[in-house]
């Protein structure tokens, strides 16, 4: 989910009465100080991924900043380890500002769900995978940390998000670039393809077993209720 975090302090001169303020970004700091020490709470069969980044540090550097944006985004690979990450944060956010007596206003926003792969379609894929690559160079159905918009799709159908190779660098960084067009766009599209007559092959037997073996995850009105239930606003601070 995402989190942005308004910290509101007092401003005040920074070298002639810097006690007459309430420093902001020193709330933002010690938040996410105090994220940082739960990561041992988090268990790692919850693949749960907290990051942030300050988009407003203050307004000049010769005053106490007293207006501070903090964006945020809580990750885990299941509901629950969401929830409890994300009111664990929030605890993170509101000792900042007890401790430094400021404000802090919290906009909660659901983001995308978490991605259940297939098993099924995932094994089928990887029959395919193999008339183009070895074995060996087929990892298998991972977990992912990563946040895929189809995992929203995932609670209610299966879904798989293949991955295949033709790059290098890292992901969502500036060094990430394609080095072989054949493994980054053909080969793809026939593993897809080979994927797509397998299971619509003989009146869509394969189809049908997949959807069969298939059980959601939630149902359409507890997944509205979830939406409806993250995006809140917390106001911690005197108001």
């Amino acid at each position: 989910m995402g989190k942005n975090t308004v910290f509101i302090g007092k401003q005040a001169h920074a070298g002639a009465a810097p006690w007459d303020g309430i420093n902001a970004l020193n709330m933002a700091s010690l938040a996410m100080s105090a994220m940082a020490y739960q990561r041992e709470t988090f268990r790692e069969a919850d693949t749960v991924r907290v990051h942030q980044i300050i988009n407003k540090g203050g307004d000049i550097v010769n005053a106490v900043p007293a207006d501070v944006h903090l964006e945020t985004t809580v990750r885990a690979g299941n509901l629950k380890a969401l929830k409890e990450t994300n009111e664990k944060i929030n605890r993170c956010i509101e000792g900042a500002v007890i401790a430094l007596g400021g404000e802090a206003v919290v906009t909660d926003m659901p983001g995308q769900m978490p991605l259940k792969a297939d098993p099924n379609m995932a094994e089928i894929f990887k029959q395919n995978a193999l008339s183009f690559y070895e074995e060996e160079e087929i990892l298998p159905c991972l977990t992912s940390t990563a946040s895929f918009d189809i995992g929203d799709l995932s609670l209610f159908m299966p879904v798989l998000h293949g991955i295949t190779s033709g790059i290098e660098g890292g992901l969502h960084s500036k060094d990430y670039r394609i080095v072989d067009e054949e493994d980054a766009y053909i080969t793809p599209i026939k593993i897809m393809t080979c994927t797509l007559i397998d299971l619509l092959y003989d009146g869509a037997g394969e189809a049908r077993r997949v959807k069969e073996s298939f059980k959601p995850v939630m149902r359409k009105e507890e997944y509205l209720n979830y939406l409806l239930e993250t995006e809140q606003t917390h106001h911690y601070g005197t108001k």
